[in-house]
């Protein structure tokens, strides 16, 4: 969630932002604020909603303004990994592609990613990208992973669950 608050005035006012629970609200892992007057919440619970207030204050003087967040549940997960995706069009901008040929050789030998290396970009687009990782020991009790990426365009943060035993995405 984003939340804007702008103002204006001489000498520019510093913005700061107050939670619903009257705690100031800075930079964490949760939150962002940012000298433009945003805040940007990064990772939002029901429980995070209500009345958020900004604050603008300089040597004039402070004003204050209001902003309801409300927090709805969160939507169901959407899974993609490289079993349910359609095979590429030849000139699709997003099929993906080997990084190199001899990557290409060696894939049509062996389709499954190394296992004795870490994390892989294994094939690449215009816009997507196959990630493999090798097999792991199953951890009691673990269901899903989650995976975060961002586009360089717009920098938000997407989020996606997926099953513990995928190993790719």
């Amino acid at each position: 969630a984003a939340l804007r608050c702008r103002a204006v005035g001489d000498p520019e006012p510093r913005v700061r932002w107050v939670s619903p629970q009257g705690r100031l609200v800075g930079n964490s892992s949760r939150a962002r604020a940012f000298p433009n007057g945003t805040l940007e919440l990064l990772v939002t619970e029901p429980g995070d909603g209500g009345i958020f207030t900004c604050i603008a204050a300089n040597a004039a003087g402070e004003a204050t303004a209001a902003v309801e967040l409300t927090v709805g549940p969160p939507p169901p997960p959407q899974l993609a990994n490289s079993t349910s995706c359609d095979p590429p069009r030849d000139g699709d901008p997003d099929a993906l592609t080997p990084p190199s040929a001899a990557s290409a050789s060696a894939k049509a030998a062996d389709p499954g990613p190394p296992t004795d290396r870490g994390v892989q970009v294994t094939e690449h687009g215009a816009t997507a990208a196959l990630v493999q990782w090798p097999d792991q020991r199953p951890i009691p009790g673990i269901r899903m992973y989650q995976i975060q990426y961002n586009s360089s365009a717009d920098d938000i943060l997407v989020y996606r669950m997926i099953p513990a035993d995928s190993r790719s995405f």
